[in-house]
């Protein structure tokens, strides 16, 4: 399965290559306490393994849901950016950026797409639910001021579905600066909607 996402992943990349901003209150779709058991994807990972997923850093004023909504072609595809920026509580910034990158052909009809930081941890949430590409979407997402302890080495990009289980999602590449409290992905494969969040395995 995995060596097939690959294959998936490199045709995507191939046809890439060629190739309203909606603030609203935070809702509920974030959840305070995820601590998850993954799904066998990966060799050599126990369906049993947990996994803790990265937080963001308590806020100095009301956290507001960013989210940005646009029509997508199913012809033509396209691609959608998100950014949010927050004063912490501890002094800083907190910076977040997300881009959905829909290939040409990956949709059977247009759709309208909404992509959605949420404002707890470290994911995206992409709407409407149960949306499912012809050909998977590649997600780009950055973070910087996160708190360092938040963050760790080996982070994976995880589907989480309505029970709670999560699927570790093949990517490009994730980089991880645990001193400067940076992250970031490159082209995540995102073959379905809805929620997508970084995390880590840790120890039972």
């Amino acid at each position: 399965m995995h060596k097939l996402l690959n294959v998936v992943l490199g045709i995507v990349l191939l046809a890439v290559s060629g190739c309203t901003d909606s603030p609203a209150p935070s809702n509920s779709w974030n959840e305070p306490s995820l601590t998850q058991s993954e799904t066998p994807t990966d060799a050599g990972v126990s369906a049993r393994a947990r996994i803790t997923f990265v937080k963001l850093p308590a806020s100095a004023e009301p956290r507001i849901e960013k989210s940005v909504t646009k029509r997508i072609s199913g012809l033509l595809g396209g691609t959608i950016d998100v950014d949010y920026s927050y004063r912490k509580l501890n002094g800083g910034q907190c910076t977040l950026h997300a881009k959905l990158i829909v290939p040409p052909l990956a949709l059977l009809r247009d759709e309208t797409i909404t992509v959605a930081l949420d404002t707890v941890n470290a994911a995206v949430k992409f709407l409407p639910e149960g949306l499912t590409f012809l050909v998977p979407s590649l997600l780009d997402y950055s973070a910087t001021g996160l708190d360092p302890q938040s963050l760790g080495l080996l982070l994976g990009l995880y589907y989480v579905d309505d029970s709670g289980r999560t699927t570790k999602m093949p990517t490009g590449g994730i980089s991880v600066n645990i001193t400067a409290g940076t992250l970031g992905l490159r082209l995540g494969v995102i073959p379905h909607f809805s929620r997508y969040i970084f995390g880590r395995i840790t120890d039972k």
